[in-house]
């Protein structure tokens, strides 16, 4: 009975805290991502993870900020008023949906698995090289959005399943059958 508590105890906790939003403070001053110190409320996990969002508010510091290891979480918001840098070099990093507003998003030697809508407002600005890859996975047949100039060196779209697969990259749609 002790171990069935525990189990479901366990799942609630990380129900509730999938759905959790995050916003970088960068208290410790360090600029690392995985301190837990660095982001309001404390994420369960340290840092936000899986199903959760990373929001970057200049109204609450616009410290930049490395990820020093592969990251996988659902949500990248950074603000109109964020002006730091978030820094992915080198390190694989899995959303399913990337907002940059303001600030740069740093993916030099990078990959940036996104499943979902990629939007970069005029003050965004997104950086890669040669070597960063952009892996766009469709696996439903759900419409995706790429709003704004981003910079894509090396674009790789994966489908799996029957129907048709839409990106609307602002003026134009581009649709395919797989």
């Amino acid at each position: 009975m002790k171990r069935i508590f525990i189990l479901l105890f366990s799942l609630l906790t990380v129900t509730i805290a999938k759905s959790q939003n995050y916003t970088w403070t960068n208290a410790d001053l360090d600029d690392d991502f995985e301190n837990p110190n660095n982001w309001t409320p404390t994420p369960l996990f340290g840092y936000p993870s899986f199903g959760e969002t990373a929001i970057f508010d200049g109204t609450v510091s616009n410290g930049n900020c490395t990820m020093p290891n592969d990251e996988d979480f659902t949500t990248l918001s950074m603000l109109a008023n964020y002006t730091g840098i978030v820094d992915a070099s080198g390190v694989e990093v899995t959303l399913t949906n990337m907002s940059l507003q303001g600030g740069t998003f740093s993916s030099p030697a990078s990959t940036l698995h996104i499943s979902g809508n990629l939007v970069k407002g005029a003050a965004g600005i997104f950086t890669t090289t040669a070597t960063s890859w952009l892996d766009y996975n469709l696996t439903s047949t759900t419409a995706r959005s790429i709003v704004g100039a981003f910079p894509f060196r090396n674009l790789e779209i994966t489908t799996t399943g029957n129907g048709n697969r839409i990106l609307n990259f602002g003026a134009i749609t581009a649709t395919a059958r797989n």
